[in-house]
């Protein structure tokens, strides 16, 4: 977002590192849009908050960016993710050739409801050599068990399709990924095994996640903190953020 300079800079400056050509697409506010903008998503029964609706618009828009583009696939991140591979432009190269058009391959991604993800390698594909890990592109058991929209890789006629989708009005949020395979716009999920990009604990989602005002305002202290890095209070925070991320990660691989 326009006003999140911070986050801005720090994901220039990690991506520069790592050698990865980027594009910034400037996110839409939630908190900014109007009352009157909220709608129902069709045929189901949830209510999106403003800042999950603002996340949603904005994915919409580097989808938006990627179908009017030359370029076949792109990888999509939000701004609050580190990627740990320390030669991903390498990996992306032997990566490339596996990717399926009719698939998006999420390189970040957690559990929901706390149940344990199982991953099966997709056979016929070899490893991925990275800087020092191997990676194995996987499946799922099951598309709805996964959540995150914090990196992976689109086609652009998968963008194209999602764009189209949610044309008239929005149906989901950004990473609930069974819809879109309930809906046909995708065969499957793909995932790429061991994760090598992650959450950056620093920075953290902006979307309010939170079910009443006490949490809200427990939620706003904690990022203040983090930013300000307060000694002691900020490790401990980040610490807590670490612990229940890695509580979310209850991925197994069957091999």
């Amino acid at each position: 977002m326009e006003r999140s300079v911070q986050r801005r800079k720090s994901m220039e400056q990690h991506l520069g590192q790592m050698g990865i050509p980027f594009e910034i697409i400037r996110a839409i506010d939630g908190n900014t849009l109007p009352d009157g903008f909220m709608q129902q998503p069709l045929g189901r029964q949830i209510e999106l908050s403003k800042s999950e609706l603002g996340c949603m618009l904005s994915h919409l828009k580097a989808y938006k960016a990627l179908a009017e583009s030359d370029h076949e696939f792109a990888l999509v991140l939000e701004d609050d993710i580190l990627i740990t591979e320390l030669n991903m432009p390498a990996m992306f190269e032997t990566l490339k050739h596996f990717l399926n058009r009719n698939t998006i391959t999420l390189l970040t991604y957690f559990g929901v409801r706390d149940e344990k993800v199982y991953l099966k390698k997709v056979l016929g594909l070899k490893d991925i050599q990275g800087a020092g890990e191997k990676y194995y592109i996987c499946q799922p058991s099951a598309a709805n068990n996964l959540a995150r929209a914090g990196a992976y890789i689109i086609p652009r006629s998968i963008a194209a399709a999602i764009v189209d989708f949610h044309a008239a009005q929005i149906h989901c949020r950004a990473d609930e990924w069974e819809v879109y395979q309930q809906h046909g716009l995708i065969e499957t999920l793909n995932c790429l095994y061991p994760m090598p990009v992650t959450e950056n604990y620093q920075h953290g989602s902006e979307i309010n996640y939170t079910r009443n005002a006490l949490e809200m305002i427990g939620k706003k202290i904690i990022t203040w903190t983090i930013y300000q890095n307060i000694p002691v209070l900020t490790y401990l925070f980040k610490k807590r953020r670490a612990s229940y991320s890695a509580r979310h990660k209850n991925i197994i691989l069957e091999n």
